[in-house]
């Protein structure tokens, strides 16, 4: 089979939920009057959007309110789910301005700064170490070709086949790109 890319990146996960919203919203003002109040996503899936976005993809900007707000005209009304941190959308665009095109050290950045401020006081430290590792190794590689590079010579280092393949699957069912790669 072919190797599966993904997550999206944060930039088309935005496109797409702007893009539902606005179908949503247009067929609810200019579409057949049977439709009425048509949703083709519920609060619940938005609360869970955004939920991973903030607590998952470490996206302090919280960018699903905004993008809700500006679609529908209405305040996003769930505001209060999610306990806000001590970064937001300026402390994104600052780092956005440092990374210039880098959007792996942007992300790589805006979570460590997340996990850092979230683990701070709590007894969680046994897990933080893990999570920071995992973050690290996310930003590892720039493309799916320099992480196939960089397995292949670490098995010819010990003496394992790396596989034919130029594909990621040449690679162990773990699966070191697990989320490495985003597509774009």
């Amino acid at each position: 089979g072919l190797p599966i890319h993904g997550p999206y990146t944060k930039q088309w996960r935005e496109t797409f939920l702007r893009k539902l919203l606005e179908i949503q919203r247009d067929l609810q003002t200019h579409g057949p009057a049977d439709l009425g109040e048509i949703r083709l996503i519920s609060d619940d899936e938005l609360r869970e959007i955004r939920r991973i976005w903030v607590e998952e993809k470490h996206e302090i900007d919280d960018a699903l309110p905004r993008i809700y707000e500006e679609v529908t005209g209405q305040p996003y009304p769930y505001l209060n789910d999610i306990k806000p941190g001590p970064f937001g959308r300026d402390e994104w665009n600052i780092l956005a301005e440092i990374a210039r095109e880098d959007q792996v050290f942007l992300q790589l950045q805006a979570s460590l700064l997340d996990v850092e401020q979230r683990s701070r006081g709590l007894t969680r430290q046994k897990g933080l170490l893990d999570e920071l590792e995992d973050l690290l190794r996310t930003a590892l590689y720039s493309s799916e070709e320099e992480a196939i590079a960089h397995y292949k010579q670490m098995m010819e280092r010990i003496g394992l086949p790396a596989g034919d393949s130029d594909s990621a699957e040449c690679l162990p069912d773990d699966n070191l790109l697990e989320e490495g790669f985003e597509a774009e």
